[in-house]
This record gives structure tokens, C-alpha cells and sequence, in this order.
């Protein structure tokens, strides 16, 4: 299972974005491997209805999770329509972050 977790920084800095359209990075995991597959730049974060061309990125990379602390309107209705889950409100730092997802995506 494919997680894009929305982040801002680099290395050491990494937390997680206010939303996927102020998203730098988008870092992918695998939830049952527990490792990193992909850090993917977020190039859309400046540009006009970046959230609905951040979501379709993600999309297009079969993602099957979103987290991020808020995901605006538009990219929620492109993840229904995919049906990629979203999870929102989500404020922990990226160190050990897979548990954490995997307690939350398990009780949606």
C-alpha cells in the first residue's frame, strides 16, 4: 500500500505540510514494507488550483493514502473519485510516522 505523506523541508527537517497545495514534497511509503519508495517535488505548490494538480499527481503515481494536516476541496473530491483514502489533521514528525499511520488508516 502506497502513502504520500505531505511535507515541507529536507533531511532532518521534515514535517508534515498545512496542506497538500503548501506540500515541497510528497514522500511515498509503503505501509507493509515500512521503508521510503519515492520523494517526489511537489512543483505545483505555486501555481493557481495547485491542490487539484498536486492530487492528480499523486494519482497518477497509484497512491492509495493521503496525510496531510488539511486537504482543501478540490483534491478531496479527485481522491474520492479515485478512491484514495485521506487522512487529515495528521501533526506528528516524520520519525516513525508508518506506525502511526497504520493505527489510523486500519480504524477509518
Amino acid at each position: 500500500m502506497r502513502i504520500a505523506v505531505c511535507s515541507i523541508g529536507e533531511g532532518e527537517s521534515q514535517v508534515i505540510a498545512e496542506s497538500i497545495s503548501a506540500a515541497k514534497y510528497f514522500i511515498v511509503f509503503d505501509l507493509f514494507e515500512k521503508k521510503i519508495l519515492e520523494k517526489i517535488a511537489n512543483n505545483y505548490s505555486t501555481s493557481p488550483s495547485s491542490e487539484i494538480f498536486s492530487a492528480q499527481l499523486l494519482i497518477s503515481k497509484g497512491v492509495n493514502v493521503v496525510v496531510c494536516k488539511k486537504i482543501e476541496e478540490n483534491a478531496k473530491k479527485l481522491f474520492d473519485a479515485a478512491d484514495v483514502k485521506v487522512i487529515e489533521n495528521f501533526d506528528h514528525e516524520l520519525d516513525g510516522i508508518l506506525n502511526e499511520i497504520f493505527m489510523v488508516y486500519h480504524n477509518l
